[in-house]
């Protein structure tokens, strides 16, 4: 009985001597092994967890490539914009020009932009009616000259040409938002807004201006004045026997419309495509209200018609295609 223990005793002793020889070499590569795969649990649960906007830049990779925007540290880009604008509500269709644009990313995902620009329009033609005051001396056939009366009031109507050409500087501040499409987030899609002003400017002519004028009663006529000087008649004031029972007038002038400047706000989207983590283009689309034009006209001054007519009331469709670069 004593032996049978003993015998117990003996073999925990040798199994305790053996593991006091064992484990000081298991040890430390048990505590390895175990704190890598803590570690791997917990990085996948972080990389899980993290949202796209917080990653770390710096330790990004991808498999095959190596692409990822969040890989870069820049946060201020430039853009040139070469576009194509249309109005509507506008006699003035067409403008062709580009912006340049200074940008910074606020996050990944939103940026903040000052852009300026010129458009210069297509050239409109148009013809215009208009009715022209003016005062006439006219005496009977056969009346001496001492005889002629003066100082009488005409409403001749004169068709002409028109021409206009118009030109945009809009000065604009813009927000997007841009949405990651792809897992190597090399496609985007961008959506915008944007307000400011466009500064407005054109110049204008009226040419081939013709109208004839007839006394009501029959009487022979000359023109005795021209408003503003544009005002030509077929008679000589100073030989009484060109005086004729019709007055016909030609006339042409031209103008250009000061600086004006509209309140603009719109909104717009894009797809933007990186080819390098700096460097992408975006082919886009925005709409944007301007307000009203003012289109001052005085009749007296011979200003019957200005090319601010040609684009009063203007919205506008742009198209657009920008080449950016972060810096």
């Amino acid at each position: 009985m004593h032996l049978h223990r003993h015998r117990h005793l003996l073999a925990s002793l040798a199994a305790l001597l053996l593991a006091s020889m064992v484990l000081p070499d298991l040890l430390p590569t048990l505590t390895a092994q175990r704190a890598r795969g803590v570690s791997a649990v917990r990085n996948t649960v972080n990389n899980n967890r993290a949202p796209q906007a917080t990653r770390q830049r710096s330790n990004l990779q991808d498999g095959n490539d190596g692409f990822y925007l969040a890989n870069i540290d820049e946060s201020w880009y430039l853009e040139l914009t070469p576009s194509y604008v249309k109005a509507g509500r506008s006699l003035i269709t067409d403008y062709y020009g580009a912006t340049l644009a200074l940008g910074y990313m606020l996050s990944q995902e939103t940026r903040l932009q000052l852009e300026t620009g010129c458009f210069i329009s297509n050239q409109y033609n148009g013809n215009t009616t208009y009715l022209r005051d003016f005062t006439y001396d006219r005496k009977a056939p056969g009346l001496t000259d001492d005889d002629r009366e003066v100082a009488y009031i005409g409403r001749m109507r004169i068709d002409a040409q028109t021409q206009a050409q118009a030109y945009q500087v809009p000065v604009l501040l813009a927000y997007s938002y841009n949405i990651r499409l792809d897992a190597r987030e090399r496609l985007e899609l961008r959506l915008s807004a944007a307000a400011g002003v466009t500064i407005m400017f054109d110049n204008w002519k009226v040419k081939n201006g013709y109208g004839q004028f007839w006394d009501p009663d029959g009487y022979l006529l000359r023109a005795a004045y021209s408003p503003a000087g544009a005002y030509t008649a077929d008679t000589d004031p100073a030989n009484p026997a060109s005086w004729g029972g019709v007055v016909t007038a030609r006339e042409s002038f031209s103008g250009s419309a000061s600086f004006q400047f509209l309140y603009t706000i719109g909104a717009g989207f894009g797809l933007t495509y990186h080819f390098t983590p700096r460097c992408y283009v975006d082919a886009g689309y925005r709409f944007l209200w301007m307000d009203t034009a003012g289109n001052n006209m005085d009749a007296k001054a011979g200003t019957l018609w200005n090319g601010t007519k040609a684009w009063n009331y203007m919205n506008t469709h742009t198209y657009s295609l920008t080449l950016g670069w972060k810096f």
